[in-house]
């Protein structure tokens, strides 16, 4: 509530300065402009919702996993309301991402909801990452996951995503709500795929493209060097904490698929259209806000 009382004085002051945008907020008498909670936006539509995330880092950095409403039950089902409100677009402005979302300090559905929509928002992509409470497939996955701990870092076993898992998940100690590297093993998930192209090159592939670094350990490599091998392993990490960045979603292009060398039978009548990108690339807002009475509200409550 005091973040849109917060948000009507600010509007309210930019109004009576510049009196010329008045025509637009008259231009829509069917459906005006309007300023809402999470709890009360139900029952409104309109071409473009304007979402402002009032959670955030403090001023030390520090983010409390305490999303109001969201975190409460039920929570999943206002978020859906809320984004459901946009007919055409949803414009989402924050002050924190879905990395700085950690899955391990929060109840609820509605925030994981919450942390797979603003993935969504940046990347075009809606799984997300999530540790199981799976173990390791082979004694090989734990005798490296104990060796990668030695190195300091967190490493969680069978991580879920898009129904695939990765056998181990190195969490990012800066922003715990994402995995800096996924590590592969020939382990049993790796026997138990049906052929070479399942194991060595589709399971990569969609791993990567839903955001993860994958490095891959051969058994006979690690029993015969494990030293050799810890030492890529934290080489990978180290990496992956520089060229870590969030994927921007890629238009999707019949011309630019590697299925296009397949013939296809282009005698049938009833020619579909190929399905247009369905994802714009995301565009990181930057602007000066002016301050003026909202500075005197607590905008993270």
């Amino acid at each position: 509530m005091r973040q849109k009382q917060a948000i009507e004085d600010e509007l309210e002051l930019l109004r009576r300065e510049q009196p010329d945008l008045e025509s637009f907020f008259h231009a829509h008498p069917h459906e005006p402009f309007f300023v809402k909670n999470l709890e009360n936006v139900q029952g409104d539509e309109r071409e473009v919702i304007f979402i402002s995330v009032g959670y955030g880092p403090d001023t030390s950095g520090y983010i409390a996993m305490n999303f109001g409403p969201l975190s409460s039950e039920g929570g999943e089902r206002r978020l859906n309301v809320l984004i459901s409100r946009a007919k055409r677009r949803c414009v989402v402005f924050a002050s924190l991402r879905a990395d700085d979302i950690d899955l391990a300090r929060v109840t609820g559905r509605g925030v994981r909801c919450f942390k797979a929509f603003l993935q969504f928002a940046e990347t075009g992509r809606l799984a997300i990452a999530e540790r199981t409470a799976r173990d390791e497939d082979s004694p090989f996955e734990e005798a490296v996951r104990r060796a990668v701990e030695s190195l300091g870092y967190e490493v969680h076993p069978q991580v879920g995503v898009a129904g695939f898992f990765v056998d181990l998940g190195v969490l990012d100690p800066a922003k715990r709500g994402r995995y800096l590297l996924g590590i592969e093993c020939d382990g049993a998930a790796y026997h138990s795929s049906r052929s070479a192209r399942d194991r060595d090159r589709l399971r990569q592939a969609v791993l990567e493209d839903h955001g993860w670094i994958i490095h891959r350990i051969w058994s006979t490599d690690w029993f015969q060097r494990p030293g050799e091998q810890l030492r890529k392993v934290a080489a990978a990490v180290e990496q992956a904490k520089i060229t870590l960045v969030v994927p921007q979603p890629q238009p999707v292009s019949p011309d630019d698929s590697d299925a296009s060398n397949i013939e296809r039978d282009t005698n049938r009548e009833d020619t579909i259209e190929a399905p247009k990108a369905f994802a714009v690339l995301y565009v990181e807002a930057r602007f000066d806000v002016p301050l003026h009475v909202v500075a005197s509200y607590d905008l993270l409550r």
